[in-house]
C-alpha cells in the first residue's frame, strides 16, 4: 500500500481532511512536511497523521533542500503520493519536477497549468482563452496602467496580489475600492513600495453569489466534483470561505467540466466563480487542495479517495466511486474566521446562530473538527485563547 505525504503551510483543515478521508478506508501512513511550526503542532495531534516534519519554506533553495533530504533519509517500498496545500510549494516542486517524479507520485497538474494559474492577471487571460467569462482585468505595473484603469474601468474595482512567490504580497487577499479617488490613492501607495498588483472590475452581488467548485480529475478525464455557495467570506466580499453550503448546480458543473477538459487538467484543485446576470465569472483557481477541502468529502463527493485510487492505479475501486454524488444542504463553517467576521461586522444575531448551529446541528461540518479526531480542533481553540 502506498503512503501519502502532504506539504503544508499555515492551513490545517485541508491537511486533516485529506488524511482522514483516505486513512478511514486505506491502510496507509500519512506524513506531513510543514513550514509552519504552530500549524504542525495542531496537525500532529491528529490520530490520522503518523509523523510531522518541519521544513524551511523561506525560499526555494531551502525548501527543495529540506524536502530532498527528508526523502533521501526515508525508506518507502513504493513511491508515496505527494499532495500540496499552497501554491508556492507547487511552483517549487514543478521547477524540479524530474527529480520529484522519480521519488513521488505527484498529485498536481501540468507545468503549464501551474505556471499560468498561480499568477493572477495571467490566469484570467488563459481562462478566457479556454472558454470562461472573466471580469475586466489589468496587471498594474506602472503609472500608465493606473491611468488605463481610471479611463476604462467601471467602478467599484477590486485589487489583489499577483503571485506571493514573487514577493508581491499586499497584506490582504482582496480589497474593494468604490471610487476613482480611492483607487488612485491606494494604487500610488502600492506602486511606491515597488509592488505589482491586479485590478479587476468588481462583479456586483453578495457573498452568496460567490460559488466554489472543488474537484479531482483523473488521468482518464473522469471528474469527482463538489460545488456550492460561499455564504460568508472573511473579509466580506472577497476573502476566504468562512461559511458555505453544498448546492449542486448543473450549469456550473457543465462550465467547469468543459474548462477542465479544455486545459486537460489532471489532479485536485478548485475554482471560484461569481454569478451575475446568469453569467458565471471566473475569479481564481487553485492547483492544489483548497483550505475548505473538508466540505467535499463530508458531503459524499469522495474527492480524496478518488485521487488516491487513481494515482495508485486501483481502477476497480475507483470505478465504484463514479456514481457517488454530493449531498446537498451540508453547511461548512470555518469557526474562527466566521466568528471574527461576525464580530467585526457587529452581526451578533448571526454570531449566535452560527455558534448554535455548530454545537447542535448534525448538518454542519466544522472545519478541523471531527468526532473521532477532536484533538486538533480543541488544540486550535486552546492556541487561540492563549493568544
Amino acid at each position: 500500500m502506498k503512503d501519502i505525504v502532504i506539504i503544508a503551510g499555515s492551513a490545517v483543515g485541508s491537511v486533516l481532511a485529506l488524511a482522514r478521508a483516505i486513512k478511514k478506508t486505506v491502510n496507509c501512513k500519512a506524513y506531513v512536511l510543514g513550514t509552519n511550526p504552530q500549524a504542525l503542532k495542531i496537525i500532529e495531534s491528529s490520530r490520522f497523521i503518523d509523523k510531522c516534519y518541519l521544513i524551511n519554506g523561506r525560499n526555494e533553495e531551502q525548501f527543495i533542500h529540506d524536502v530532498k533530504k527528508w526523502r533521501e533519509n526515508s525508506s518507502f517500498k513504493n513511491n508515496p503520493i505527494l499532495y500540496f496545500t499552497y501554491d508556492t510549494a507547487c511552483v517549487y516542486v514543478d521547477r524540479h519536477r524530474d527529480w520529484f517524479e522519480s521519488k513521488f507520485i505527484l498529485c498536481m497538474p501540468s507545468s503549464d497549468i501551474i505556471e499560468n494559474f498561480t499568477e493572477k492577471g495571467i490566469a484570467e487571460t488563459v481562462a478566457r482563452t479556454h472558454g470562461l467569462t472573466i471580469p475586466k482585468t489589468r496587471v498594474i505595473q506602472s503609472a500608465l496602467d493606473i491611468d488605463c484603469v481610471l479611463e476604462e474601468f467601471n467602478f467599484p474595482v477590486i485589487i489583489k496580489p499577483t503571485a506571493s512567490r514573487k514577493g508581491s504580497r499586499l497584506g490582504f487577499k482582496v480589497k474593494i475600492l468604490n471610487d476613482q479617488n480611492k483607487f488612485k490613492t491606494v494604487a500610488a501607495q502600492i506602486r511606491n513600495e515597488g509592488k505589482i498588483f491586479v485590478t479587476q472590475e468588481y462583479i456586483p452581488g453578495t457573498d452568496e453569489d460567490a460559488w466554489y467548485y472543488i474537484f479531482y480529475r483523473s488521468k482518464n478525464g473522469v471528474v469527482w466534483e463538489n460545488m456550492g455557495k460561499k455564504i460568508l467570506q472573511s473579509p466580506p466580499g472577497g476573502g476566504i470561505m468562512a461559511k458555505g453550503i453544498v448546492e449542486y448546480n448543473s450549469g456550473l458543473s457543465r462550465i467547469a467540466r468543459e474548462f477542465l477538459q479544455n486545459i486537460n487538467y489532471n489532479g485536485i484543485g478548485g475554482i471560484e466563480f461569481k454569478k451575475s446576470n446568469d453569467d458565471y465569472y471566473f475569479i481564481e483557481m487553485s492547483v492544489r487542495l483548497e483550505g475548505f477541502h473538508q466540505i467535499g468529502d463530508e458531503s459524499d463527493s469522495t474527492i480524496s479517495l478518488a485521487s488516491y485510487y487513481d494515482l495508485t492505479n486501483q481502477e476497480d475501486k475507483l470505478f465504484r466511486l463514479t456514481e457517488k454524488k454530493q449531498k446537498d444542504g451540508l453547511i461548512y463553517i470555518a469557526f474562527i474566521p466566521t466568528m471574527v467576521t461576525r464580530i467585526k461586522t457587529r452581526n451578533i444575531k448571526g454570531l449566535m446562530k452560527d455558534i448554535t448551529s455548530a454545537i447542535f446541528s448534525k448538518n454542519v461540518s466544522l472545519n478541523i473538527y471531527s468526532r473521532d479526531d477532536s484533538k486538533p480542533f480543541w488544540n486550535t481553540l486552546k492556541r487561540l485563547l492563549i493568544k
